[in-house]
């Protein structure tokens, strides 16, 4: 069996003990309140995911503007809604009750004949005909016949009518998409839109909770706007009051924060208790503890707008049942697009057992087991916590602790959970020499087929011992190194090795040669101190016969023993050398056409060119000429994006972040001295003419610094001496 050899460290198992769940549900909470456009875009995308899901997989439709409305997929030649208040939560019983699905409605019960109800089939008449035109005839039943004749359950209701197969109301659910139009409420201009997101979802949960309570489903929710009516409200809908804020939520000054925020808690620790059976559908737990389960029902939410939407007050609803945070600016936009159609990912139909089925499960856990010496300190991720006690919880916690066992809700293959240990040995003892160490991931999910599945990671290795009277000394040893040429008394002496060539990756072979030196190159390197690029003064390290000048702190690797392809230009045809580097590393560009952000290696050279390739490795396939740069500068506000900086030209501005504040920094100071370097005052004054007493301003002054900022200009009244009187040449 595949348990017993040693490479197999994951088995999956399918239990057959338990039922088959059926295929999963995809309810679609659609906002009316944006834009007839964007209502346009919204309704394409869902078209086009409703023919990524199986043939088998079930389907639910609702809008809400100010108030909720519910679809019935199963009416034929007209569209038919439910209409529900937006004021409030409805608990699964009310929701049976408005869809006309309660037992109460049928003969026998307490609510029988009642208003709203669905009445009972008349009788057959003397003059009514059946299906072969001739006249029907009154079926005698016996009374005890009549009297055991059971309705459908609620459940069957909401799947006969509501939750349809998409091989079944897929042409009604196209009709709907097609004609769903802007909330008509007129809006007036001191006013927000009427929408009620918290009435929409616990409708659209209470559904789950009633048809499918062990079934696997999603409630996906494609939002445009903040909550302003309703339970989940986040703001109100007089524009004079505005959004909350950091400082808001830091002086407590949200009123309707934490209100909210109890909502959506409230509706996430129900989503957990209704999983356990159909009979505790509608029940909440109303509180943190005593969760037991996993949530069978993921919530993800799909905000398209230019403010905020609420994901704050929805962050435990979305955690707690694994589901999806997706922010975009527009429901057109190829991010919101694009993640849609990710979520419904399937596998290659070559793949056994799972050919044609969605990349997802639900009502996942993870449990850890460990040998008695390690000790689980928490687990970092989409993870809440089952408060599980065992013996193998440690005192230290990271993340969420205190338990060997956590609820993931929904998953799909790239989920990633840490999980951290720590070594409990009892007093100073040493382990045994060559005792092994065991840890066991159990990770337990419903699969989209609606068979439960168990999968067992399994790692073991030896404990090693370390002296604590060595590790010090090694330590030592390893932060001070001997000097070349010089060993330790008792040691032999070691002579200097040889400095080899670094070697190409074979991939990238072809797009660079490797210039042959004399073998004292790598014997007799020489170092020497530079002024650098930079800021501040850098180290340089030259080689013999090698021009080339390549500063310490460059992250491009091979630079001593590679020369990389130049760059041609494809509409002049000119070639550009990529020698004489000057400053290199990654960096993220937008995009000129498409503006999505793209992960780039930028070389800057001393010829005022700044290259960008798709790796470290790969000749350049862009250059921006620095010489027709106007200015560099911050720009974080412009691209809603960390250490961002913007390179202008007179045709284009290049946006672009960095990794952290320092590399930024680096960037901006050294384009900045080659764009100074690169200009006409700068080349006049360097070729030994006399500065002009103005310089240049207005458009042709080059900027470094922040927006309409005097003193970030170079040129303007006084202008510059000579080259030394530059801001960059005085450090």
């Amino acid at each position: 069996p595949a348990e017993l050899i040693p490479q197999f460290t994951s088995v999956e198992y399918e239990l057959p003990s338990i039922p088959n769940a059926g295929p999963p549900v995809f309810i679609f909470v659609v906002d009316v309140c944006n834009h007839e456009d964007e209502l346009k875009e919204l309704g394409d995308s869902l078209t086009q995911a409703l023919n990524l899901l199986p043939d088998d997989a079930l389907v639910g439709f609702i809008t809400y503007g100010g108030n909720v409305n519910v679809f019935e997929l199963g009416f034929d030649g007209l569209q038919k809604s439910y209409v529900f208040r937006g004021t409030k939560e409805y608990h699964a019983s009310k929701v049976s009750d408005i869809l006309g699905c309660s037992l109460k409605y049928y003969g026998g019960g307490r609510g029988a004949g009642r208003k709203g109800g669905p009445p009972p089939p008349p009788p057959p008449g003397p003059g009514m005909m059946n299906g072969n035109g001739h006249p029907q005839q009154p079926q005698h039943q016996h009374p005890h016949q009549q009297q055991n004749h059971q309705p459908p359950p609620p459940s069957a209701q909401v799947l006969s009518r509501f939750l349809l197969p998409v091989g079944e109301c897929s042409l009604t659910l196209e009709n709907i998409l097609e004609d769903i139009r802007k909330d008509p409420w007129q809006v007036p201009a001191n006013r927000r839109p009427n929408r009620c997101t918290g009435s929409a979802l616990s409708v659209a949960q209470s559904m789950l909770d009633i048809a499918c309570p062990r079934r696997g489903g999603r409630v996906m929710v494609f939002t445009g706007g903040p909550c302003t009516h309703g339970p989940g409200a986040i703001v109100s809908r007089m524009k004079t009051q505005d959004l909350r804020s950091h400082a808001d939520l830091a002086k407590n000054d949200a009123p309707m924060y934490k209100g909210a925020c109890e909502f959506y808690a409230r509706l996430a620790h129900s989503n957990r208790s209704s999983s356990g059976g159909e009979g505790s559908a509608g029940k909440s737990s109303g509180g943190d503890g005593g969760l037991d389960s996993p949530s069978l029902h993921v919530v993800d939410v799909f905000a398209c707008s230019l403010d905020q939407v609420g994901m704050l007050e929805m962050k435990e609803l979305i955690e707690a049942t694994g589901g999806l945070m997706v922010l975009g600016d527009s429901f057109g936009q190829s991010v919101f697009k694009e993640s849609l159609n990710r979520v419904f990912n399937r596998y290659a139909d070559e793949v056994p057992n799972d050919g044609g089925k969605l990349m997802m499960g639900f009502g996942a856990s993870l449990e850890v087991f460990t040998s008695r010496e390690c000790k689980v300190s928490g687990a970092i991720g989409p993870v809440t916590s089952l408060n599980k006690k065992a013996p193998n919880i440690g005192d230290m916690e990271i993340g969420k602790g205190g338990t060997n066992a956590w609820a993931l809700g929904g998953i799909d293959p790239g989920t990633t959970v840490a999980v951290y240990f720590e070594v409990a040995v009892p007093g100073s003892s040493p382990l045994p020499q060559g005792k092994m160490r065991y840890m066991q991931f159990l990770t337990k999910y419903l699969h989209s087929n609606g068979m439960t599945r168990l999968r067992s990671t399994t790692l073991c290795g030896p404990w090693c011992n370390v002296n604590s009277d060595q590790q010090p000394q090694q330590q030592h040893q390893q932060q001070q190194p001997h000097p070349q040429g010089y060993a330790p008394y008792g040691q032999q002496q070691q002579p200097p090795q040889q400095q080899q060539p670094p070697q190409i990756p074979p991939q990238y072979q072809n797009q660079f040669h490797q210039p042959q030196y004399p073998q004292s190159t790598f014997q007799n390197n020489k170092t020497t101190a530079g002024t650098g690029t930079g800021p501040g003064a850098m180290t340089t390290s030259t080689a013999t016969n090698n021009a080339s000048r390549v500063p310490q702190n460059t992250h491009t690797p091979y630079a001593y023993a590679t020369t990389r392809q130049p760059y041609v230009d494809p509409e002049t045809n000119i070639v550009y050398p990529v020698t004489d580097i000057v400053l290199s590393g990654w960096l993220t560009k937008q995009s000129d056409w498409l503006k999505d952000w793209r992960r780039r290696y930028f070389i800057l050279t001393s010829n005022n060119s700044l290259f960008f390739c798709k790796n470290e490795y790969c000749s350049p396939h862009g250059r921006i000429d620095l010489s027709t740069c106007t200015t560099v500068k911050s720009a974080d506000v412009k691209s809603r994006k960390r250490f961002s900086f913007e390179i202008s030209t007179a045709e284009r501005m290049y946006l672009l972040f960095a990794d952290n504040e320092k590399e930024k920094d680096d960037w901006i100071g050294a384009v900045g001295k080659s764009i100074v370097r690169s200009s006409r005052t700068f080349l006049n004054q360097g070729s030994g003419g006399k500065g002009q007493k103005n310089g240049y301003s207005g458009d042709n002054s080059y900027g470094y610094g922040d927006d309409d900022d005097d003193d970030s200009d170079y040129g303007g009244e006084g202008g510059f001496e000579n080259g030394n009187n530059h801001p960059y040449f005085n450090d």
